[in-house]
């Protein structure tokens, strides 16, 4: 039977059972930077929003998971309370908060970052972050050929990430139908599989181009799950005293773009086009 120990250090609930507890009085120090070491991840950067704590041995605590076109900003941080509470885990004994950068919807992007930013700030702990792409990528059983994560841009054109049969995965970029078609005839090696919300699209796409190519049958959406897991391995690879444990740092990846443009001198100078910037009246 499970018994929870309380760490009279830190002030929390640890998952542990009762013969670790006993090598937590004992190791007190080690137990802080290992045992007790936990990561809150969010994520919000497509048509869901999740919210998941982990330990550093990657076993999930508390997760949360909804998928939605809008609405993340609602709830995303009464899901990473949420977490929390579930997880018995007081925020301010966090050991590290992972996040998804994108590439995503920009409002999505901005929101997670700007969550996992505050807090942060507000108690002192690192914050690290992986592309979505990434996320997505892991979640993929295995299978032959090569994978190509696409997400759709909601713009007419996608945000893709192209992981090699040996495993290696290339930078995410942008690319249109044509780069996607390009790649497929130049570097399918006799098909690709396709994940990501733009998979039917991108899949068409190949058929058109005469490249074979199939659905590599993951979901679909990323989960801060997956990306606490992520983040929970490199913590391992690292080692503690890594300021971001092995993750990037919490920069939104931008990979097209915008769709507007600062007006032109002319035309910011023409009369009644911005009364802010056009000559005052003679007196």
């Amino acid at each position: 039977m499970k018994i929870k120990h309380f760490n009279v250090n830190l002030g929390v609930t640890c998952q542990r059972c009762a013969v670790q507890s006993i090598w937590c009085l004992v190791f007190l120090p080690w137990v802080m930077l290992t045992c007790c070491m936990t990561i809150l991840a969010l994520e919000s950067t497509m048509a869901a929003c999740s919210a998941a704590i982990a330990t550093q041995d990657g076993d999930i605590l508390a997760q949360r998971f909804e998928e939605m076109t809008r609405g993340q900003s609602e709830r995303l941080i009464p899901m990473a309370e949420a977490v929390l509470a579930e997880a018995s885990v007081d925020s301010s004994t966090l050991s590290l908060i992972a996040v998804t950068c994108g590439p995503g919807a920009f409002t999505g992007v901005r929101l997670c970052l700007a969550a996992a930013r505050g807090f942060g700030l507000a108690l002192g702990v690192p914050v690290g972050a992986l592309p979505t792409t990434e996320i997505l990528a892991a979640t993929q059983p295995a299978g032959p050929g090569a994978l190509l994560v696409a997400i759709d841009s909601k713009r007419g054109d996608f945000f893709i990430q192209y992981v090699g049969e040996d495993g290696h995965a290339e930078a995410p970029t942008a690319a249109t139908a044509v780069d996607i078609a390009t790649l497929g005839r130049d570097r399918s090696n006799g098909g690709l599989r396709v994940a990501g919300d733009a998979t039917e699209t991108v899949l068409k796409i190949l058929k058109d181009a005469g490249v074979p190519g199939a659905a590599a049958g993951g979901p679909t959406l990323p989960d801060a799950a997956v990306l606490a897991q992520l983040a929970a391995s490199r913590m391992q690879q690292s080692g503690a005293d890594h300021a971001l444990y092995g993750l990037a740092k919490p920069e939104p990846m931008y990979l097209r773009a915008p769709d507007v443009s600062a007006p032109s001198r002319d035309r910011a100078r023409a009369p009644g086009s911005n009364p802010a910037v056009t000559s005052l009246p003679a007196k």
